[in-house]
């Protein structure tokens, strides 16, 4: 019986000192009474039976610990995703910045349109080519147009003028697809103009490096 008292002098030490709320007071003092074979005093408070007050408490505890886990878990596996998701967005973009003009995953398409504006020297059989494509411009009205292919971005390349024929004098024209000419590709503002003069051949466009050269005819 002594030793009852001690340990119910102890709890109420715990639940004084604020270790223990009142309702694990009770309940841990209804389970030292019940081995002991005393049984509590009647009171005025309502107070469920001891059984089923320490299985309702350790059923609560084991739930909010599991529930308490489980939510950790989810939360870290949620946190690893978006790591993982960042780290390959961040490898996507990297790769896109380093490769794209390697692989010519971005092209724009090479148009070009030739004026005729000489007064005293005509342009006889003029051509132009680029790579395998050759062209004849029309320009019994002044003027033609014409798509050749589309080229990667940021790769020099080469098309040929000849404003007389292949017997005559070839015009090297280099010229490199920008970023900017992708979205506009194959519209009026991404035309590479060339303009044929009685002495001279002014080709201009954004696919030209200053955007515009002058060449002797």
């Amino acid at each position: 019986m002594s030793e009852l008292l001690d340990d119910l002098k102890q709890l109420a030490e715990m639940r004084d000192a604020g270790d223990i709320t009142q309702a694990e007071y009770k309940t841990i003092k209804v389970e030292l009474l019940a081995e002991a074979g005393v049984s509590e005093p009647e009171s005025d408070e309502t107070t469920s039976p001891p059984e089923e007050s320490t299985e309702s408490a350790k059923a609560g505890w084991k739930s909010i610990w599991t529930d308490g886990a489980d939510l950790s878990r989810g939360q870290g596996a949620l946190f690893i995703i978006g790591i993982l998701v960042v780290a390959f967005l961040l490898v996507q973009v990297f790769a896109g910045d380093g490769d794209g003009e390697a692989d010519g995953s971005s092209e724009a398409l090479l148009e070009v349109t030739v004026f005729d504006w000489t007064e005293t020297n005509p342009p006889i059989d003029a051509l132009v080519v680029a790579g395998e494509d050759t062209w004849t411009p029309d320009l019994e009205f002044g003027g033609d147009s014409h798509g050749f292919r589309p080229f990667p971005v940021g790769e020099s390349h080469t098309f040929t003028i000849y404003p007389d024929g292949r017997s005559a004098n070839a015009i090297d024209v280099s010229f490199v697809m920008t970023e900017e000419m992708v979205p506009i590709s194959g519209s009026a503002r991404a035309l590479t103009n060339v303009e044929i003069y009685d002495d001279t051949v002014i080709v201009s466009g954004m696919a030209i490096p200053g955007f515009e050269r002058t060449y002797s005819r």
